[in-house]
């Protein structure tokens, strides 16, 4: 995969592999922020603080343009340490047929968002590529408390 620029403009990391039309983004948003923007609207009824509250809150929050299929359960996981859930959604962007596998991860003050995606296609040709991406996750933000 070669890194790109153009994914998201929030990502702090991006690359594709547009021959195989497979692509791979990390969004980081700081704890202190999810935290305090639940609390400071009064969404505590909703969605907890953590990794499990975070899933909720950007799937209900998915982009109009995104048009999923079908929510279905996060997979509660494990990567390296940090507490994750696992989601593969179907759905349409702009007309096209997109598979994405996703996992939201809690790290020690960030949570992270690693979006995997390709064509609905390719989805069975890459799936365990694009677990094995989101797997491979490491935070490596190494301050101290």
């Amino acid at each position: 995969m070669d890194e790109a620029k153009h994914l998201n403009e929030d990502a702090s990391l991006q690359y594709q592999n547009a021959i195989r039309n497979v692509y791979t983004i990390v969004i980081d948003e700081p704890k202190a922020d999810i935290s305090a923007l639940i609390e400071e609207n009064g969404l505590e009824e909703y969605y907890t603080d953590d990794v499990d509250g975070y899933t909720q809150m950007l799937l209900d929050a998915t982009d109009e343009n995104v048009m999923l299929d079908s929510i279905p359960e996060p997979q509660h996981n494990n990567i390296n340490g940090l507490k994750a859930n696992l989601l593969e959604l179907n759905g349409t962007v702009n007309g096209m047929k997109i598979s994405w596998i996703v996992g939201y991860v809690e790290g020690r003050y960030n949570y992270y968002q690693v979006n995997t995606w390709t064509s609905q296609e390719d989805k069975d040709k890459y799936r365990d590529e694009l677990y094995g991406i989101i797997k491979s996750f490491r935070e490596t933000d190494k301050r101290k408390k």
